[in-house]
């Protein structure tokens, strides 16, 4: 019996909407790279992390719980990166210049916001006594 994603996004499963948006970034940028690229090896590294990425978010969709603390550990890191990035980037402030810290601090703040609703609606870390 094949799984069914969710028709709604909620706290619930919002991170793995999110991922599996990714994932179909990176799907599109695997074909654009074969196809227009001719580039062989590349591709195909991001094609063995795309797979990966997928399977992970569709057995988060099936509600592993496995899957959701691995996918909630994966934004946790990239979420510090962006706090972080804050402080100490030099080459995204040089890109967005006046529109790095705004830029940076709202999608910090949304991906702040979403762990801990991800993390609370999944009870993710409460243990079963």
């Amino acid at each position: 019996m094949a799984p069914c994603l969710p028709t709604k996004i909620n706290y619930r499963n919002s991170l793995e909407w999110i991922t599996a948006f990714i994932t179909c970034l990176l799907v599109l940028g695997v074909i654009q790279t074969f196809v227009i690229g001719r580039h062989f090896i590349i591709p195909t590294a991001i094609l063995t992390f795309t797979i990966l990425l997928g399977n992970l978010t569709a057995y988060a969709f099936m509600g592993r719980l496995w899957a959701k603390r691995i996918i909630f550990w994966l934004y946790l890191i990239f979420t510090s990166h962006v706090f972080f990035a804050l402080f100490w980037a030099k080459k995204y402030r040089e890109i967005l210049e006046q529109a790095f810290v705004p830029s940076f601090a709202i999608i910090f703040l949304l991906l702040a916001f979403l762990l801990v609703q991800y993390n609370q609606k999944n009870r993710l870390f409460i243990c079963n006594k």
